[in-house]
């Protein structure tokens, strides 16, 4: 198991005082797994030094080491590589409080993190960080897509995760660049199905497919595994909405979500990536004891 390492010093500590501390610690750890880094680092300009320098991303865990307070601004940098991380606490300089604040930071972030305060913790936690990495690296690798923008309704919405954002002036683009024929031959199977159409004619429904086609060819080029869309402003654009495309992905097994909510993304995505079954967003209508309706 490849293990990366990072002691955390703050700008007023003389980082030569814990070289003994952080050898005697690199030395036990490299006993049983394969080391990397075993820097200080105490500004976000080491951390950027050493983002050059050593590739954080071939490890399975990271395990910080704040040996100071003060480290938490530098540590914290390390959730871009998304990678399991355990954080290293002992009972001296405030160690402990950075940890247990850098820990909180990691975790609002969705990647597990896990305080541990002495060797055999650690060990353990590695271990089990090795037994689940198929499943973590499921879970850490998803590839969110945020098309068009959050609606401006959904007030409650925050989100930390990282996400690959697309402009509705780059959907457009692709959408202009899907034919007519093309987009009636993506809902051809659907139409053929269907018991009766009421509402939309032949036009509203080719923009339906053509929508799709766009969305598909953006969910290729950009390797999204699932994607959100701000879908109302398309009414005032092309005057139709993505609710046929985005139930066909979902259909196809790639979560798609609407009105830009990346939370209830976040949810369809679990459940489709963890349990392989279907799930779908909606506003709720009523509820009561024993019943919701959406």
């Amino acid at each position: 198991m490849k293990v990366g390492i990072i002691f955390g010093v703050s700008e007023i500590a003389d980082p030569k005082r814990f070289e003994k501390k952080a050898s005697q610690f690199l030395t036990k750890l490299s006993e049983e797994f394969e080391v990397v880094g075993g820097a200080f680092i105490s500004t976000k300009k080491e951390f950027k030094e050493l983002k050059e320098e050593v590739d954080f991303n071939r490890v399975d865990a990271i395990v910080l080491y704040p040996l100071t307070g003060g480290t938490e601004n530098s540590l914290k940098e390390f959730a871009i590589y998304r990678k399991p991380v355990i954080l290293f606490g002992d009972s001296f300089n405030n160690s402990m409080a950075a940890a247990i604040e850098i820990r909180e930071y990691f975790r609002d972030r969705l990647i597990p993190s896990t305080l541990v305060t002495g060797y055999e913790e650690l060990k353990a936690a590695l271990l089990g960080y090795e037994d689940m990495k198929e499943m973590l690296d499921k879970f850490l690798s998803l590839r969110l897509g945020l098309i068009g923008r959050i609606s401006p309704w959904l007030i409650n919405e925050k989100f930390e995760l990282p996400y690959v954002h697309i402009s509705l002036k780059k959907f457009y683009e692709y959408y202009e660049s899907v034919t007519e024929a093309e987009g009636w031959k993506a809902v051809e199977d659907v139409i053929a199905k269907a018991r009766e159409i009421k509402e939309p004619n032949r036009e509203d429904l080719v923009k339906a497919g053509r929508i799709y086609v766009a969305l598909k060819r953006i969910v290729e080029d950009y390797r999204l595994d699932c994607f959100t869309m701000g879908c109302f402003d398309l009414i005032g654009k092309i005057r139709a909405t993505p609710c046929l495309a985005l139930a066909l992905f979902n259909a196809e097994g790639i979560p798609a979500a609407c009105e830009g909510e990346l939370n209830a993304l976040l949810g369809m995505a679990l459940i489709r990536k963890f349990f392989n079954k279907p799930a779908f967003m909606g506003n709720i209508a009523d509820y009561g004891d024993d019943y919701i309706i959406l």
